[in-house]
């Protein structure tokens, strides 16, 4: 095996790993780029509703309640992670977008906790975490 070809291996073994921790996770983690999650585990789906392939790739700002509600959460997590710093908050999340399910209304997750720290000097990522909510439609 070349060094290139142990390089390439020991990388997919970083991967693998790294994936099993995330869909392992007892939170809802997602990674986000440009107010687009980009990545969730299914913690963060079951949070509010969807299956993980409906979430990735959708606006963050369709998670929340109202526009005003993110707006408000992106520029504070964005002027903490500006200065280097770390963000985090109690939050509401809609889940399923409030759209009716079986005759009902979905309710807002009824707490998470939101909270995001640069990955490192390029853009950062977020995660969300939940003590499971106790009634949550299921799509």
């Amino acid at each position: 095996m070349t060094a290139r070809e142990a390089q390439a291996s020991a990388l997919r073994t970083t991967v693998l790993e790294q994936k099993a921790i995330l869909d392992h996770a007892p939170l809802g983690i997602g990674f986000t780029k440009a107010g687009v999650l980009m990545e969730c585990n299914v913690h963060l789906a079951d949070m509010v509703g969807y299956r993980v392939a409906d979430l990735v790739g959708r606006d963050l700002g369709t998670m929340f309640p109202s526009s005003p509600d993110f707006q408000h959460l992106r520029d504070e997590a964005l002027g903490a992670l500006a200065q280097g710093g770390i963000y985090e908050r109690a939050n509401t999340l809609s889940a399923a977008a409030t759209a009716p399910c079986s005759g009902h209304a979905c309710a807002p997750v009824p707490w998470c906790r939101d909270g995001a720290r640069p990955a490192s000097s390029g853009p950062s990522r977020t995660s969300a975490r939940n003590s499971r909510p106790s009634a949550s439609c299921r799509r």
